[in-house]
């Protein structure tokens, strides 16, 4: 029994502890924000963590039906900021000085790695008014410094364009 209290002890001493090293929380608020149609970004509640997304013009879809974009390091990224962001961070075309990006998760291509989009019409007073994109990021995997963060299937959110 002395062995085990004295392994214990030893194991409390000797043991390693992760430093600085913190994993974000990857919570964010439902509402999805855009910078028109090429930049969709989902905020923390504090505003310092940003789960980011970059289309080109011809990403998201004007018919009906499901399209697929792999995920790559350029089209997905999550950032933790020093401070609270505004949409001048995303929008401006030289992002403001602070605050500044402490951590940059980029996404990690892969097979099976997509952004789901299944897009739907929209009417208004039984004319086109637009289309309204669900999207799911699957197979999501964000690496920074030896680290990883996985979703399997995580549900970015609803997004409506407008003709």
């Amino acid at each position: 029994m002395k062995q085990i209290i004295l392994l214990l002890i030893l194991s409390l001493f000797t043991s390693c502890d992760n430093g600085d090293i913190e994993i974000p929380s990857f919570e964010f608020d439902s509402m999805i924000k855009s910078c028109g149609s090429l930049v969709l970004y989902r905020l923390n509640a504090e505003k310092t963590e940003a789960l980011i997304l970059h289309f080109d013009p011809t990403d998201l879809p004007t018919t009906e039906g499901i399209t697929n974009i792999a995920i790559t390091d350029s089209n997905c990224n999550y950032r933790v900021f020093s401070g609270a962001v505004s949409s001048d961070y995303f929008c401006s075309d030289l992002p403001p000085v602070s605050p500044t990006v402490i951590t940059n998760w980029l996404a990690v291509p892969g097979e099976v790695n997509n952004i789901q989009i299944s897009t739907s019409e929209v009417f208004l007073d039984g004319l086109l008014n637009g289309y309204k994109h669900h999207i799911e990021l699957q197979n999501l995997v964000l690496e920074q410094n030896n680290q990883s963060i996985t979703r399997t299937l995580y549900d970015f959110g609803y997004y409506i364009t407008e003709l």
